[in-house]
């Protein structure tokens, strides 16, 4: 299937478990609007597409990751961002620090 950025979403949705409304929840937008996006093909504005990364956790290289590529990640890599990827924001801002002092830790 073509990337599309209605696809994109749709996949993001599908990988958190959530539905629409949980995501203009989330994200702060409209349900019309986010229905906009996923049902009629409207393009979001650029601040639009944002603030849907935003509220889905992640930044816009990874939101269009799919057409760039994974690059060189190993699979332990790939399964760490995946799972990190799923992380509602308030869990990965109380997990980052700690996850920076483990790994502080194992290179001594």
């Amino acid at each position: 299937m073509a990337f599309t950025v209605q696809s994109r979403i749709e996949e993001l949705l599908a990988e958190r478990g959530w539905s629409t409304y949980r995501m203009a929840q989330t994200c702060g937008l409209s349900q019309s609007a986010i229905s906009n996006i996923l049902k009629r093909g409207t393009c979001p504005s650029v601040p639009t597409l944002l603030t849907i990364c935003r509220g889905l956790g992640i930044t816009i290289a990874e939101f269009f990751e799919p057409l760039l590529g994974k690059g060189d990640l190993t699979p332990e890599e790939d399964t760490l961002l995946q799972n990190w990827r799923t992380l509602p924001p308030d869990k990965k801002a109380a997990l980052f620090p700690a996850l920076i002092k483990l790994l502080d830790a194992c290179r001594m």
